[in-house]
């Protein structure tokens, strides 16, 4: 199932206009039950009312040319909002049927990307749809949030690179420009990152299913960031002093830590516990406490507590997923090295980062919906190659109906 004849891998346009329609419809359904229990459009998220706010005195500034474009670097979401605002009329409405639009489009872009990688229909259909349906990568997208366009601009980048590699989207060029200046606009710190992670997969390597071709791509990321140090070295270039590399400054990242750890979703108990000391072993630690949140993002501790049992249901998901995923990534870089990268390095840098910086459970789940895509097209493959269990079965019916 997960190799078929690569010559006829099209994407079906009558899947891809089902799964839009299909995405649509739940976002659509998801806005009417948030705002039917919240009582109104700006009231379905601690967030909402603020956006609404700032919206309307920020078109205001557009009517009386006072705004700054510059805020539209990493502040971009902020600055869209009062733009539509400005354009279109003071609704939030507005605001969440781009979201609608964009999480759709999202849906069909890992349709493309899974469907060039794996070269399977049911694998790429499958993973299209889990992810489209996804719990919380649903509830994120129908509040007013910069979710959806995150996770859109970075399926842009990943869709770039692997067009570029497998020559399957002419211009891959404008996908991956697209995808940057997303980020750009919504999370500056991200650019560096997967910059980084698309040089890596640029570069001539001809990896292998080996521990050597592994190796290689250790000492390929390690040789780029020791580069990257001496150029900041040389240059007595101040990362503190710029918002694109800030985040990587360790007291900076130790501020970030401190300053999540609040509220009933918080990882540690005291403020001063969760920052990085200097002890290797209490930095892997947390770092590994971290990427485990990341993934489940409940705390067994706090079950009874309303979000934490909202979240239960994609433990149960995860837990039972374990073994696909192992499944996926071991395969899929013996069978597909070079295909495979960009989800590898994309999508576990995009893991890496939050689950190292955040220390806020709520957080967490949030920010997650930017890794679920790699994490699902992962599971699924992983499903395909061990070929027994619930998702595969559905797979299999996939599969019967494609035929």
């Amino acid at each position: 199932m997960p190799h078929q004849n690569v010559e006829h891998l099209q994407p079906d346009p009558h899947a891809l206009r089902q799964l839009v329609a299909v995405s649509l419809l739940v976002h659509l359904l998801g806005v009417c039950i948030l705002v039917a229990f919240s009582g109104g459009l700006n009231e379905i998220s601690r967030d909402s009312y603020w956006y609404h706010y700032r919206g309307v005195i920020g078109a205001e500034q557009y009517a009386l040319k006072t705004n700054d474009w510059s805020r539209w670097i990493d502040e971009g979401w902020r600055e869209f909002i009062p733009l539509v605002y400005y354009l279109i009329g003071p609704n939030l409405l507005y605001i969440l049927i781009v979201n609608a639009m964009l999480a759709a489009a999202s849906a069909t872009l890992l349709y493309r990307i899974s469907l060039a990688v794996f070269c399977s229909s049911p694998v790429a259909l499958a993973s299209a749809y889990l992810f489209a349906l996804f719990p919380s990568f649903v509830y994120y997208t129908c509040l007013p949030l910069k979710e959806a366009p995150a996770v859109f601009g970075i399926l842009c980048i990943v869709w770039g690179v692997v067009g570029n590699r497998l020559k399957q989207s002419s211009p891959w060029l404008v996908w991956l420009l697209a995808g940057f200046a997303i980020i750009a606009a919504l999370r500056v710190y991200l650019v560096i990152v997967l910059a980084g992670c698309v040089v890596i997969c640029f570069l001539p390597l001809r990896l292998t299913a080996t521990m050597g071709g592994i190796i290689r791509l250790f000492f390929c990321g390690v040789g780029l960031f020791v580069l990257a140090y001496f150029v900041v070295d040389f240059y007595n270039i101040e990362i503190s002093d710029s918002e694109a590399t800030m985040y990587y400054d360790f007291e900076r990242v130790n501020q970030m830590r401190e300053s999540m750890s609040r509220g009933g979703s918080r990882l540690f108990q005291r403020r001063s516990d969760a920052i990085f000391s200097d002890n290797l072993f209490d930095i892997g630690w947390k770092v590994l406490l971290g990427l485990t949140f990341f993934i489940f993002s409940v705390d067994p501790f706090k079950i009874g507590e309303g979000r934490q049992a909202a979240a239960l249901p994609e433990l149960l998901f995860f837990l039972y997923c374990i073994p696909y995923l192992f499944h996926g990534v071991v395969q899929a870089w013996k069978r597909m090295p070079q295909r495979i990268l960009p989800v590898f390095l994309i999508g576990g840098a995009i893991v890496l980062v939050y689950s190292s910086t955040t220390t806020n459970a709520g957080t967490m789940t949030r920010w997650r919906c930017q890794a679920i895509p790699y994490l699902v097209m992962l599971v699924v493959y992983g499903a395909a190659v061990c070929r027994r269990g619930l998702l595969y079965q559905f797979l299999q019916k996939l599969n019967s109906r494609a035929s």
